[in-house]
């Protein structure tokens, strides 16, 4: 029986084996693509890193950005703002525009266009304030286009540089039923601001500091130290 077993081996061993070397000689003969260089391999990753951080940002605004969101002004309206809207608008367009309709409502209903002067300035309180002192701050082009539009049941608001601007004139309006309101900086004290703004009308004028405090979904306008002239 070992003999057989011993046969049959040797029959085994004498089957022939397929020759591998010439397909692995043909492999390394083939043309292999070239490496690019280091300076290369960094230039697309960062090109992929800035095409991938601008796709972040891109998606992040547009579910960021509420086209919808409203700013309550007080007396039960509210203001959209636009696309150009930012934080600092946000932040300040609901207390202004609470304060400029009390403003332009001191002698009643408005019985003209009322003007508002685009610089916020430091001296909005004092009686002199009408010229503006310290003017360090002035409303953006989003900001006057907002509050206007929330003010727009009280008639035409128009920001202007003073009660002399030109455009009070080309307008055509009668000083004596203008309204010309000025505000200054809002200076904060927890949720409540104080702020100072004054009026003139044809009868006159009137103003000092007041305090804005959240009142539900609008502005309280609260009194101050008050001049009339």
């Amino acid at each position: 029986m070992s003999e057989r077993l011993d046969k049959r081996m040797q029959e085994i061993d004498q089957v022939p084996g397929p020759d591998l070397w010439p397909d692995a000689r043909a492999d390394n003969s083939r043309p292999r693509a070239p490496t690019p260089p280091a300076t290369r391999r960094i230039l697309i990753g960062l090109i992929a890193s800035l095409i991938a951080a601008g796709a972040f940002l891109f998606v992040f605004s547009a579910f960021a950005r509420d086209p919808d969101t409203v700013l309550p002004v007080g007396d039960g309206s509210s203001i959209t703002p636009t696309a150009s809207s930012t934080a600092r608008m946000l932040d300040r367009v609901g207390p202004y525009a609470r304060l400029i309709r009390m403003l332009a409502r001191q002698e009643g209903a408005p019985r003209g266009p009322i003007y508002v002067r685009t610089d916020i300035c430091e001296d909005a309180a004092k009686p002199v304030s009408m010229s503006g002192r310290g003017c360090n701050d002035a409303f953006s082009e989003a900001e006057q286009e907002a509050i206007a539009g929330g003010l727009s049941e009280l008639g035409a608001v128009t920001f202007v540089a003073s009660l002399h601007d030109p455009q009070i004139k080309s307008d055509g309006a009668s000083l004596r039923n203008t309204v010309f309101v000025w505000v200054g900086p809002l200076e904060p004290d927890g949720d409540t601001y104080r702020v100072g703004g004054g009026m003139w009308c044809g009868c006159g004028a009137r103003g000092g500091t007041y305090t804005l405090s959240p009142d539900g979904e609008g502005w309280k306008v609260g009194g101050g130290f008050t001049w009339i002239s």
